[in-house]
């Protein structure tokens, strides 16, 4: 069952490790290590880190972790750092990304093993593969029986908002799980045909991220929106 701390402890991970890759590593697109395995033709088995990232003419794996507890040993950090160098994947380098104290003062561990491997063709081919699955998938969300869609502008480009026709949660879930009925909105670029058929590549400029309490909208151009609903 997953409980409310549950999400937030997801949340809190998934945003640290994430927002940390992007601002030391600069990161512009970020999947699971197992979707980069089955776009290479690679059986799931044997260990292998949480994400692969691709950054500015380099690929890193990372492996994420999670702790309430209000510290992590070194002796832990080199055991997540192994762990992140694991995988059939050739990447430049791997992270080692451990968030600790999560429901008090959250701090995390950023730690990146040297490895050496240079960016090549085959690098930039996975990125392209799995971007164009990425966004296809989203795409199927631009549908006007499910959503109301609008175009608006951020940070001087184009984005479809998708407002929902009926909330996700009816009002009981949010009552019961002592969250504000909040209307959810989907932001995708309005790029996202283009970035279906053909992917992104090292050459593709990422978005400068918006992040506020109302507005997020990340380096690949897929964000939320947010309304507080008044029933």
């Amino acid at each position: 069952m997953i409980t409310g701390n549950k999400v937030k402890t997801i949340a809190l991970i998934h945003n640290n490790n994430h927002n940390l890759s992007k601002k030391i590593n600069h990161s512009r697109f970020t999947i699971a290590y197992e979707h980069a395995m089955r776009e290479r033709g690679i059986y799931l088995r044997g260990p292998r880190p949480d994400l692969i990232a691709f950054g500015n003419n380099s690929v890193f794996a990372i492996e994420a972790k999670g702790f309430s507890k209000n510290n992590v040993s070194d002796n832990e950090m080199n055991k997540y750092k192994q762990q992140a160098q694991s995988g059939p994947i050739k990447v430049n380098f791997a992270v080692a990304s451990v968030s600790y104290n999560l429901y008090e003062l959250v701090s995390c561990k950023y730690y990146d093993p040297p490895m050496k491997h240079d960016f090549g063709e085959n690098d930039e081919e996975l990125l392209r593969k799995l971007s164009k699955r990425y966004y296809t998938n989203l795409k199927e969300f631009i549908n006007s029986d499910l959503f109301s869609i609008i175009e608006e502008e951020f940070n001087k480009e184009k984005f479809f908002v998708l407002k929902p026709k009926e909330h996700f949660l009816p009002w009981y879930i949010c009552w019961w799980a002592k969250c504000p009925l909040t209307e959810w909105n989907l932001i995708l670029t309005t790029n996202i045909e283009k970035f279906a058929v053909e992917g992104i590549s090292m050459k593709t400029e990422p978005f400068k991220t918006i992040e506020n309490e109302n507005l997020y909208i990340d380096v690949d151009r897929v964000g939320v929106k947010y309304d507080k609903c008044l029933a």
